[in-house]
C-alpha cells in the first residue's frame, strides 16, 4: 500500500497504430508516434495502477522524445478495450481499424526539443487503482517521437502521487525554565 507519496508505473502495453496500413501491428517498436497529416499516427499508453490507498492528488505521464517537434503532443484518455469490442486492447493486437476513440484532451504539449522528458497532467483521468488507457495525437502538420517501453532506457512512466507525505516537523523549546537544584 502506499500511505503517501509516489508510486511510478510502467506501460503494460504501448504501441502506435498508422492509418496508412490500418491491418499493421506495431506494438515491438521502440518508439511511440504521432503525427497528423496526410498519413496519421496515433500512439496508444495502457497502464495498471495498483496499491494505492487514499486520494490520487497528481498524476502525470512522463514520456521521453528523442526526436523533438513544434507540438509534444495532446494526450487524451480512451477505451480500455478494442473499437466496438468488449475484449481488452494489447500492444500485439491493436492496429489502426481496431483503435479505440480518442476522447478529450487531458493535456498538451507545446514545442519539445530532442532527448527531453515531457509531462502530461492526467490527474482528472486516474481516479485510483485500476486500467487507464491514454491516446497520443497531434495538431495537423506536426510529428513527434518518443521512446516506447520496448526501448533499452527512458521508457514512458505514469507517476501518481497520493495523500500528503509526513513532513517531520521541529521539536519547540520548553517554555519553562528548567529547575535547578538548590546550592
Amino acid at each position: 500500500m502506499n500511505p503517501g507519496g509516489s508510486l511510478s508505473f510502467s506501460p503494460t502495453d504501448d504501441t502506435y497504430v498508422y492509418g496508412g496500413s490500418t491491418s499493421n501491428n506495431y506494438g515491438s517498436a521502440t518508439y511511440l508516434r504521432a503525427r497528423n497529416d496526410v498519413q496519421e499516427y496515433r500512439s496508444y499508453l495502457k497502464f495498471n495502477v495498483s496499491g494505492l490507498s487514499g486520494s490520487v492528488t497528481r498524476a502525470r505521464l512522463r514520456l521521453y522524445a528523442y526526436d523533438g517537434s513544434d507540438s509534444g503532443g495532446v494526450i487524451s484518455r480512451t477505451a480500455d478495450t478494442y473499437l466496438n469490442s468488449t475484449t481488452a486492447w494489447t500492444e500485439s493486437g491493436l492496429t489502426f481499424s481496431k483503435a479505440p476513440a480518442v476522447g478529450a484532451a487531458l493535456a498538451t504539449s507545446g514545442a519539445v526539443a530532442n532527448n527531453t522528458w515531457v509531462e502530461f497532467d492526467v490527474t482528472t483521468a486516474v481516479t485510483g487503482n485500476g486500467t487507464y488507457s491514454f491516446a497520443l495525437t497531434t495538431p495537423s502538420g506536426n510529428s513527434v517521437y518518443y521512446y516506447s517501453s520496448e526501448a533499452s532506457s527512458n521508457r514512458p512512466e505514469l507517476i501518481v502521487e497520493t495523500g500528503t507525505a509526513v513532513v517531520p516537523t521541529a521539536t519547540t523549546a520548553p517554555t519553562t525554565a528548567p529547575t535547578q537544584a538548590p546550592a
